[in-house]
């Protein structure tokens, strides 16, 4: 499966299929997140882009680029264990406020 240069990686494609409940971890955070980002990190989280891949932020972010964008390499997915949106999430709540959503690892660090 293809998206703009996404390549979905083998090693990460079950990592998907583990019966997380989404909309209840959603609910019971009191998370409000666009349908949009919820579907695109169901259907894409442990991906991998094959190509360098820029997105223009909301904000400035330090690690980014002059011109605001930041480079883009793992899109994290929703399951139980590591490497997930939800631990990722949960690990940085003492850096971030809680509204916002950790989606992708850049270069050189999480965006």
């Amino acid at each position: 499966m293809a998206l703009g240069g996404l390549e979905i990686v083998s090693t990460f494609e079950t990592l998907k299929n583990n019966n997380f409940n989404v909309d209840k971890y959603i609910n019971k955070n009191d998370l409000r997140l666009a349908k949009e980002y919820i579907d695109f990190s169901i259907e894409y989280g442990y991906s991998l882009f094959v190509n360098d891949i820029v997105v223009n932020g909301i904000e400035k972010v330090p690690v980014g680029y002059d011109d605001g964008t930041v480079s883009v390499s793992f899109i994290y997915g929703w399951r139980k264990g590591e490497e997930s949106i939800q631990s990722t999430r949960e690990s940085l709540l003492d850096q971030i406020s809680p509204q916002y959503f950790v989606f992708a690892e850049g270069n050189p660090g999480i965006i």
